[in-house]
């Protein structure tokens, strides 16, 4: 594939050979039900949440161990001792469970040894409130407020936790152990060897960055590229001690020079100044050759008579030497083995191996001139195989031949790849598309990294051998040693060969490795460098080491024996491709540091090396087997002719290979250039490579001659025939073999003409091809236009994405056809799109007459080739077919006025007609028609409509409502039908039920149309559409498609909502209007208003004459509404529905119509008189439980519209609540008495009062007075004036109990609010005010939330001996002389006293305070108990008042990264506001404060978008763009406050850290913050290699399902095709316009949009970046 300049960066279409498809990271609209963790810890006092996806109805959640774990209704769990417990949701009759461990409060680490300086954090796990820590010797290790232990000096010291009164402590011991060097300096390659003194315990070894150094486990530090590391030497658990190293490139100076002679090149010795030890040789001299007279060199007395010549062979059990007359005779040689990435000291080769200067073993000595065959044994002791190894002859410690390799094998099987009917080939992207196009031939990428799993990994730092394999592998041995390989992965890739090679098609792989960091899968040394060059997107194949040798070996061995078996039963491979365009060395075979340029001798010594040890590997268990070196589309000159930077000129290379393939044993190797144009996007490919462009093409110096030529591409490509034609190149008197795996014609923009230009060029190009011998596959790149190439017009593909949906180019059919005898029927109708200047500059096309037929095409570089005796149809016409005559249509319904699109197959003869469905076809003219390949392409849909009509049936011209069909008639044959559909033509539409609406009532919808029309519900004002000024549609659903079938009745409110409407979400009263859209469009089929009134509950009313039963007791129920409502009794656990509609739901047991059948609306029925459903007989006389009584209405007629819970008791339960009487005068006191235990409680309400927890419930009242039965003094049984109890001050208005009907409650159970006995009072309008009794205690607040400073205001009446004291809500009471463990209060006071009054109201904040609890003297949010204490001790609690203080503004935490999200819990009311400052900024009214200055980014506490209390993102709120510096909010300090009532009035304010971003950590950057339209975004990511990166606009919801939004554009950071920390084009990416099909491509409008780093494929934001596009 090519790099032109003018495309895209070169890795670009590398890429997208490497990953055809990325998934979508989109909404799933049929998501499975699931829980979203099946085990989860928690530490008591601590909550988490459970929720469940993929639906939408409510669960029911419970737990199994009440008194371990709670869990609330909406899946709240709240920890509450230690132990375990199950959770349940149940929804939809499906239980889904989490297992819940509750562990108890504990420290992280109860010992610790460090080493002086070591920092180590310590924390109280579970710990809910602050926790103070202090050290007993700060001398020796200190301890800061958050944890942080910092050792000082050698000794030791406990550090201690104090929490909830509670101690926790961990003992701290300092060392003074130390390393032998704090900062050492290294080149690549050489090494340093760590130690540590003053302990003799074992020391783990790990290192910062392992692409810098490599590490030994025993402290051996080895540099591997420049840059910095840190040594980290781990001792113990905690203790540990750091070494900084600076690796700096060598610095090569000139050290010795070795001369030339007759057979040796003479060379230069360069060596490190820096380190001494590194050196490689250059400035290479030619040897001089013999210089014979009379028949004897005069330099070397080389005899000129004699004949050379050595041949290296195996048997199955031997290697054999063949050699003839080598050297003078009488003397005796030595033969050397060494492994092939050894090299003796007399070999000159530049290599990059460290394994130089080695001895070698002798096998064998050869007599010198002599013809001799050296036979020994192929497998050592250990397995070892030596065809894998080289060999030289030596005499006198002088290199006679060498090195020598194996070339001829006795293997089992002999090469008998399926015969190939043509050379036609596609990329491996689609089986089925590959059969349907009839190929011979396909290639398959084969990343390395997903296949093989490493025997050695290095961990912190060092290798450590894998002992424990994972389960999943093939394990394949070689030379006595395992090698592991990715089962999964291998059976995929069976699969996928199998698809191709049992159809008949021969596979090509294609073996590459991406570059990775994660080394724990992958065998590092198999790398250069550890892949860790930042520009290189593939890593190279090193077998310069012993262990990658022998693991690419291994795993050449594997694929070699698995894809050649006689019974294919893995499928079958003949040809493997070694890497990716080897000539740009910037993006793959970089060998060495940086960006340094490998000389060429040694660059190739290094792939040369990979590629005869894979064609030895593969010929070892199959003779015939190719191996293929791929290049770009350049020749003799580097691409960009720029040899300057890492690129080298395809032609050198080559020239390189076939030299020493025939000096060292020549071997099965072919090519594999890369051809396209030269200019890869334009569809106009002769027309661009004959002009005279200054860089590209003829005018870039292409020729029609291999030797000058600077490029190879289609238009000259006979030339590299010419080039492998000459006998020198042959391998054993043949060409060599030519796999053309990438390369393809792009059709531009895919405008029409541009892809009919595309099927010309392919055929015309193919033709060529077809007469090349050299050739053996085309394999075209590629089948299906991919969105990283498309995004620069580079649309290589046969079939394209249109919508949805794939759709053929006309290339598709001509392609399929082209090598049959169809052939020139599909291919002549594009002929006229061939233009090309000839070698004089002369236009040539059809149009100027000059190009007749495909023939004419083949001479754009002159009549270097003569076409007239070359031209042979038979190579082309290979197959003979029966032409695939098919029908397709875009719908089988479509509305009056559609469009009707027809796609068909076949050929220039074949007929498209369009019928009503009664005509007889064979002797009625069609409505319209046309020719399927005459000015229309095979194919390619067209619209009906746009056709030639019939005159005689122009009456049928608008296609009126029908039934219809198309034919397809065989050469126009009206009575020869290939194919047909039929189709209808109707008024498609949707219809509802009715047109007046309720608040809450489900709107119900019933559309016929296509799949892929929709419906969505809009504002009678919105504008639809994708434009400026338009909205989106509150909720929407498409008529065929997420589990929808047309003509359904679907309820709208359940369907996708579309979250930047936040304020229709509920549908509120208005007018509205529901519109039905084509085909995922905007193009209107219909349209209806509609009216949402205020909702009919509003004005419906519910009543029960008391809320707990009896066995047997009347149940006497009041309702108010409309004829068409009805009450009805359920078990609490029932679900509410039609039960003919859902499943799950459950009849009603009692029920009646509040306005039918002689009812009346307001009127008092007993429930169990009325309509008895039989189904519920087990309830018919309504046994002891939990019930609900419901108002139900709404269109469904099961919509809940008031609803309330009652308890029935058993018959003989006895009553568990008295009173003195049932009937009081206002004022009079109530004496209750009540049976219950200390959780229980009893309250009083007004009658009607709904009794539940208003924190859920929001139509719940709170009670007017209440008391504990066993709790705060309180006893069971005890009579207690009610009045005298708890007041809740939300009730004002029944303070004084004004006359009335009441309900006294007992409630209890897990909710606190289960009903669990009742009794009805009244108090009429007689008597006086009860004055409380002197000797009565009481003690009120004047309310139960504060927030953080707020004052504290109570009541207290007693004595003086009694007193008000304020405690944290755990504190232990009492008094610390008798119980050490309690508590101080934190302020008090006594009730009577010379400064306090019994009765009168006191500020606690102004009263004493004890110093002793100084972390609470401001009183910081959290729970605190204010009580009246007295009693014998002075501490017995008369009363208690639980007060909450709740933080009116934090943060998640106080010191960030940037990047990382500032969430903000603020609590205020609709004009409240938050903004974020610099520390410096000067904060008020710019208008009218000198020097203020806007906030960054700002919001109101409550509006339409916000809810007091709620965690806010502060980076996607309001930002002020006059601010624009801190769009991003830099590394700094800030201040972020909370303002009262719209103003700048401080309600409070805290103040937040940014740091810059660590290395080694998660990062996320763009190269600005300010853009252009249309310009590119450059963003640059660090983290793991599955986080992943998408841009998203500030309003977006982030997540999964339904109520998020899909990115626009998005990639995984470290995926096969991106490289961790690389930089990356934000709208070359894969996006989501199918799902945001307002962005479809167009460049993103102005506006501001976040971009954010995700964590591991999920949608855990870790970093954010906000732009602005203007």
């Amino acid at each position: 594939m090519k790099k032109t300049k003018q495309l895209f960066l070169i890795f670009t279409l590398i890429l997208g050979l490497i990953c055809l498809f990325q998934p979508e990271k989109t909404v799933s609209a049929a998501s499975k039900i699931a829980i979203n963790k099946k085990t989860t810890t928690v530490y008591v006092g601590n909550s988490t949440r459970l929720k469940l996806t993929g639906t939408k109805k409510k669960a029911h959640w419970s737990s199994s161990n009440k008194k371990v774990a709670t869990v609330s209704s909406t899946g709240k769990i709240t920890a509450k001792k230690a132990g375990k417990a199950t959770i349940t949701a149940k929804v939809n009759g499906k239980k889904y469970k989490c297992t819940v461990k509750v562990k108890k409060w504990k420290i992280n680490a109860s010992t610790m040894v460090l080493c002086k300086g070591n920092t180590q954090e310590l924390k109280v796990l579970g710990a809910t409130k602050k926790v103070s820590w202090s050290s007993s010797n700060k001398k020796v290790a200190t301890v800061s407020s958050t944890g942080t232990v910092t050792a000082k000096k050698s000794g030791k010291t406990t550090i201690t936790a104090k929490v909830n009164r509670k101690k926790y402590k961990c003992t701290v011991e300092v060392k003074n152990w130390a390393l032998n060097a704090q900062q050492i300096s290294l080149c690549p390659d050489s090494t340093y060897t760590l130690k540590v003194t003053g302990t003799t315990q074992p020391v783990t070894w790990s290192a910062s960055d392992q692409s810098t150094v490599l590490l030994s486990d025993t402290g051996t530090v080895t540099g591997t590229k420049a840059g910095h590391a840190t040594i980290k030497a781990q001792i113990g658990k905690y203790a540990y001690l750091l070494c900084h190293v600076n690796v700096t490139d060598h610095i090569y100076e000139k050290s010795s020079v070795v001369d030339p002679n007759c057979e040796e090149s003479g060379y230069t010795w360069y060596t490190c100044k820096l380190c001494k030890a590194s050196k490689y040789r250059s400035d290479w001299v030619k040897a001089l050759g013999h210089n014979y007279v009379n028949g004897a060199c005069t330099r070397c007395g080389h005899d000129q008579a004699q004949v050379t010549s050595v041949t290296a062979s195996a048997t199955k059990n031997h290697i054999k030497l063949t050699i003839q007359g080598l050297g003078n005779q009488n003397n005796q040689a030595k033969i050397l083995e060494v492994k092939a990435n050894e090299y003796i000291a007399q070999d000159s080769t530049n290599y990059y191996s460290e394994m130089s200067k080695v001895k070698g073993s002798v096998v064998g000595y050869y007599n010198l001139g002599s013809s001799s065959t050296i036979t020994f044994d192929r497998y050592n002791a250990e397995g070892y195989d030596y065809i894998y190894s080289k060999y030289y002859i030596v005499y006198q410690n002088k290199l006679l031949k060498g090195p020598i390799y194996i070339t001829n094998i006795e293997a089992d099987r002999t090469l008998h790849d399926v015969p190939a009917s043509s050379k036609k080939g596609i990329l491996g992207e689609n089986a089925e598309y590959a059969k349907d196009l009839g190929v011979s031939h396909t290639a398959l990428n084969l990343n390395l990294v997903q296949y093989i799993y490493p025997n050695e990994i290095i961990e912190d730092g060092k290798i450590v051998p894998v002992d424990a394999i994972k389960n999943n592998v093939f394990i394949h041995e070689f030379a006595g040693k395992k090698y592991y390989f990715n089962r999964e992965a291998i059976e995929m890739l069976d699969k996928d060969i199998r698809k191709y090679s049992d159809a008949g098609i021969s596979v090509t792989l294609i073996l590459n490795a991406t570059t990775i960091k994660d080394f724990s899968n992958y065998p590092c040394f198999l790398t250069y460098g550890h892949g860790e060059y930042s520009y290189a997107t593939l890593m190279g194949i090193n077998t310069s080491n012993a262990y990658g040798r022998d693991y690419w070996i291994a795993f050449m061995e594997f694929i070699g024996e698995r894809y050649s078996r006689d019974d294919k039963k893995y499928g079958y491979v003949s040809n493997y491709t070694i890497g990716n365009e080897i000539d740009y060395a910037p993006s793959y075979w970089q060998i060495l540091a940086s960006n340094e340029k490998a000389p060429v001798e040694m660059y190739m010594e290094e792939y040369m090396r990979a590629l005869r040890l894979a064609s030895l590997a593969l010929n070892k268990y199959c003779n015939g087997i190719t191996v293929t070196a791929p290049f770009t589309h350049a020749w003799s000159k580097p691409e960009f002719n720029n040899p300057a930077t890492n690129i080298y000129a395809p032609k050198t290379l080559v020239d390189y290979m076939n030299t020493k393939s025939k000096e060292q044993g020549d071997f099965n190797w072919g090519l594999s250039p890369h051809c396209y144009g030269s200019s890869l996007a334009l569809h106009t490919v002769y027309q661009q490579d004959s002009g005279l462009h200054p860089t590209q093409g003829r005018g870039g110096g292409m020729t029609g001659d291999p030797e000058t030529s600077t490029q190879i591409t289609f238009t000259n490509l006979e030339i590299l025939e010419d080039y492998l034609e000459k006998p020198e190149m042959k391998y054993n008197g043949k060409v060599r073999k030519v796999y053309l795996n990438e390369q393809g014609v792009s059709s531009f923009t895919n405008t029409p003409e541009q892809m009919e230009a595309q099927a010309a060029y392919l055929a015309s190009i193919y033709y060529k091809i077809a007469h090349m011998e050299c050739i053996t596959a085309f394999n075209y790149y590629r089948l299906i236009d991919h969105p990283s190439e498309t995004v620069n017009s580079a649309c290589f593909g046969l079939l394209y994405q249109d919508g949805n949906t794939l759709k053929k180019k006309p290339a598709y059919e001509v392609y399929k056809y082209i090598d049959t005898n169809e052939s020139y029927n599909y291919a002549n109708p594009y002929l006229k799109h061939i233009i090309f200047n000839d070698d004089n500059n002369i236009e040539h096309s059809v149009q100027r007459g000059n190009i007749k037929n495909w023939k004419d095409t083949m001479t754009v570089f002159g009549p270097g080739w003569n076409w007239d005796k070359i031209w042979d149809d038979s190579k082309i016409i290979q197959r003979t077919v029966t032409v695939d005559r098919t029908l397709d249509a875009s719908a089988k319904k479509y509305r009056e006025g559609q469009k009707i699109m027809i796609s068909a197959t076949g050929t220039a003869e074949d007929i498209v007609g369009l019928y009503q469905k009664s005509d007889d076809p064979s002797n009625t003219d069609p409505i319209y028609w046309y020719n399927v390949n005459k000015n229309h392409h095979s194919g390619v849909a067209y619209t009906m409509q746009e056709q030639t009509l019939s005159d005689s049936r122009s009456d049928l011209k608008d296609l009126p409502q029908g039934e219809y069909t198309v034919y397809l008639f065989e050469n126009g044959d009206h009575t020869k039908i290939a194919d047909q559909i039929d189709f209808s033509i109707t008024t498609v539409g949707f219809a509802l039920e009715k047109t007046e609406f309720e608040e809450g009532e489900d709107i119900i919808v019933s559309a016929e149309g296509n799949d892929t029309d929709w419906i969505g519900i809009y504002a009678k004002e919105d504008i639809a559409g994708t434009g400026e000024g338009t909205k989106e549609s509150i909720y929407w659903y498409s008529v065929g498609q997420d589990g929808h079938t047309s003509g359904d009745k679907v309820i709208l409110q359940q369907q996708f909502y579309n979250n930047t409407r936040e304020d229709l979400k509920n549908l509120p009263a208005g007018e509205y209007k529901i519109m039905m859209f084509a085909n995922g469009g905007y193009t209107l089929i219909s349209e209806q208003n509609i009216t949402i009134t205020k909702a009919i509950s509003a004005n419906a009313s519910l009543s029960t004459d008391k809320t707990v039963y009896r066995e047997g007791d009347p149940i006497k129920v009041t309702a108010e509404s409309s004829a068409t409502e009805w009450v009805g009794i359920y078990t609490k656990e029932d679900i509410i529905g039609d039960a003919e509609i859902n499943a799950d739901a459950a009849n009603s047991i009692y029920w009646y119509y509040v306005k039918k059948e002689n009812h009346v609306s307001g009127k008092e029925y007993i429930l169990q008189e009325q309509h008895f459903n039989s189904s519920r007989l087990e309830h018919k006389n309504l046994p002891a439980g939990e019930y609900k009584i419901v108002l139900l209405g709404g269109a469904s007629g099961y919509r809940v519209l008031k609803q309330i819970d009652i308890s029935i008791l058993k018959k003989d339960s006895p009553s568990l609540i008295a009173t003195d009487k049932t009937t009081y005068a206002t004022g009079e006191p109530i004496k209750v008495t009540c049976q219950g235990t200390g959780d229980q409680w009893v309250g009083l309400y007004a009658k009607n009062d709904i009794v539940g927890d208003a924190t859920i419930n929001s139509a719940a009242s709170n009670s007017i007075y209440w008391y504990y039965i066993a709790k705060e003094n309180h006893a069971s049984g005890k009579p207690y004036i009610l009045q005298q109890q708890h007041y809740n001050n939300s009730r004002p208005e029944y303070k004084d109990l004004p006359a009335g009907e009441y309900k006294l409650i007992l409630l209890g159970g897990d909710s606190g609010y289960v009903a669990l006995d009742q009794l009805n009072i009244s108090i009429t309008e007689t008597g006086s005010p009860i004055e409380p009794s002197p000797d009565e205690k009481t003690l009120d607040t004047n309310k139960t939330t504060y927030y953080v400073g707020e004052n504290i205001r109570v009541t207290a009446r007693g004595t003086s001996a009694e007193w008000v004291g304020i405690y944290a809500k755990n504190d232990i009471i009492g008094d610390q002389n008798v119980n050490p463990a309690a508590d101080n209060s934190i302020y008090w006071y006594y009730v009577e006293d010379a400064t306090h009054s019994s009765g009168s109201e006191y500020i606690l904040q102004h009263e004493t305070y004890n110093d002793s609890r100084s972390e609470y003297q401001n009183l910081p949010a959290g729970e605190y108990k204010v009580v009246l204490l007295g009693g014998s001790s002075g501490y017995d609690i008369l009363k208690q008042v639980d007060i909450s203080i709740q933080e009116r503004l934090s943060t998640n935490r106080t010191d960030y990264t940037e990047g990382d999200l500032i969430k903000v819990t603020a609590l205020g009311t609709g004009t409240d506001w938050v903004g974020i400052y610099a520390e410096n900024d000067v904060v008020g009214d710019t208008t009218a404060t000198p020097n203020a200055v806007e906030s960054i980014y700002w919001y109101y506490v409550n509006d339409s978008k916000h809810n007091s209390g709620d965690s806010i993102i502060l980076q996607d709120q309001t930002f002020n763009t006059p601010r624009m510096d801190y769009l991003n909010l830099p590394a700094g300090k800030y201040k972020i406050i909370l303002f009262e009532n719209g103003g700048y009035n401080t309600a409070a304010q805290t103040t937040i850290t940014i740091k810059p971003q660590a290395t080694g950590s998660r990062q996320l950057s763009t190269d600005k913050n300010v853009y252009n339209i249309g310009e590119k975004i450059m963003t640059t990511a660090s983290g793991s290699i599955n986080d992943w990166v998408g841009i998203y606009t500030p309003d977006d919801v982030i997540g999964y399902g339904p109520g998020t939004d899909p990115s626009i554009y998005w990639y995984t950071i470290g995926d096969a095709t991106h490289t961790v920390g690389n930089s990356y084009i934000l709208q070359q990416q894969e996006n989501n316009f199918s799902y945001r099909p307002e962005y479809t491509n167009k460049p993103l409008p102005a506006g501001r949009y976040k971009i954010v780093l995700l964590a591991d494929g999920g949608y855990e934001i870790t970093k954010q970046v906000n732009i602005i596009i203007q």
